[in-house]
């Protein structure tokens, strides 16, 4: 929950509350939707972790990748939370009772909804009057 405090604090200066939403529910669906399709059926799984790892993977996208990337990559706390997104994911390689499949379809799904929202910003700037 505390994660989910962090991510939020600082992806909604970014994005705008629609955005948000649409990050955290995709990447929550796509963390369900890969656990019924690859976990044996008797496995129980529960949490928002594949949402919340959805957002971590914005996160990253806009550390590393995304056009703010260099001055966003230098602030000292975001620095910590993608640290903690990351060792999280491999975290749960090595732990029982981890649903790696939510966690990593959570954050490649929020990998690149982070990416597609980008792109349609540029396109949008780069049209007249936009």
């Amino acid at each position: 929950m505390l994660m989910l405090c962090y991510l939020s604090s600082i992806l909604n200066n970014f994005y705008s509350d629609l955005e948000y939403w649409i990050v955290y529910m995709t990447s929550g669906l796509a963390g369900s939707l890969l656990t019924l399709l690859f976990m044996d059926g008797a496995t129980r799984s529960l949490g928002a972790s594949g949402a919340i790892m959805g957002l971590g993977g914005v996160l990253i996208y806009r550390m590393f990748f995304g056009k703010s990337a260099r001055a966003f990559r230098y602030a000292g706390s975001y620095f910590i939370i993608a640290f903690m997104v990351i060792y999280n994911l491999f975290y749960g390689l090595f732990a029982e009772n981890v649903n790696n499949y939510a966690h990593f379809s959570g954050f490649l799904t929020g990998f690149f909804l982070a990416m597609l929202f980008e792109k349609l910003r540029q396109r949008k700037r780069s049209k007249p009057g936009g």
